[in-house]
């Protein structure tokens, strides 16, 4: 179960506020040693995160983000229930959050597409004190790799997910995880990923070189790329920012994919009182200080 380390009421953050409500995961990437480190999937009482949530929302914070390990797997415990008025996962939580008084506006921390589908995120497109940002890890847009990766879901589903998102707000903003010479990964490969930065308009892309952890079957995997070799991968992800148009065009201030180079059209004033513009109080990126 859950292991209870009490309510949080404060933080050093004059905006942003972290409810953690998930621990652990049981998804078993290949290529991640977190099931080994962390356990498999605890779950917060809903009644523990609504009354710490609550008491953030008293204290002055105007945006409470829902985080944990893998947040898609909120209640995945045979003892949790499975549906609540309809509802399923951290939608539970979501829903009973934006029924609290005060004004503030809720971000998830991510959401894994080895859990989640077009349909579900289309369910969240309703609650309009939802953030419309979502980090989406996908790890690589190739399906060899994806496979390999133990990921369970495809190219052609992934961006079925941000097509989803983008059709609801083409301003909608999505990040990723990419990593970088995956043992076996082709030349192929990475121009799949490198298209895969492309075709879903990311605003932001977190980029990393395969890193080996014992114990996992990544480790004990043929055909590991030489450092050189993950290096120029890793360094093509990053340098792959074809969509901060996206954002200067629809938000008014420019979101650098690669370089973390951001120009705000917000103030950490306006954030504080509440008066955010539409795009900024969706996307949530005029806060400095919560990046």
């Amino acid at each position: 179960c859950y292991e209870d380390m009490g309510i949080i009421t404060s933080m050093e953050s004059r905006t942003r506020a972290f409810i953690k409500v998930q621990e652990g995961c049981n998804r078993f990437c290949s290529y991640c040693v977190i099931p080994y480190a962390r356990g498999m999937v605890r779950s917060r009482p809903k009644e523990d995160v609504l009354k710490e949530a609550q008491a953030l929302i008293d204290s002055g914070f105007k945006e409470l983000v829902l985080a944990g390990i893998n947040t898609a797997l909120y209640g995945a415990e045979p003892e949790f229930p499975k549906e609540e008025s309809g509802l399923t996962g951290v939608e539970i939580l979501i829903d009973a959050i934006s029924k609290l008084d005060g004004d503030f506006r809720i971000r998830l921390s991510s959401l894994e597409p080895t859990v989640v589908n077009g349909d579900y995120v289309k369910r969240l497109l309703k609650y309009d004190k939802l953030c419309h940002h979502l980090h989406l890890s996908a790890q690589s847009g190739s399906d060899n790799v994806l496979s390999a990766m133990n990921r369970r879901y495809d190219r052609r589903e992934y961006l079925e997910i941000a097509a989803v998102l983008k059709e609801a707000d083409p301003g909608y903003g999505i990040s990723t995880d990419l990593i970088a010479g995956f043992p076996g990964e082709t030349e192929a490969d990475h121009q799949d990923s490198l298209r895969l930065i492309r075709e879903a308009g990311f605003y932001k892309v977190h980029a990393f070189t395969y890193s080996k952890r014992p114990g996992t079957k990544a480790a004990e995997m043929k055909g590991h790329l030489a450092p050189q070799l993950k290096k120029r991968c890793y360094c093509n992800h990053r340098h792959c920012r074809p969509y901060g148009w996206l954002c200067r065009k629809t938000c008014g201030y420019c979101v650098d994919c690669c370089c973390n180079a951001y120009t705000y059209g917000g103030s950490d004033e306006k954030l504080r009182n509440g008066s955010w513009a539409n795009s900024e109080s969706r996307i949530g990126l005029c806060n400095r200080n919560a990046l």
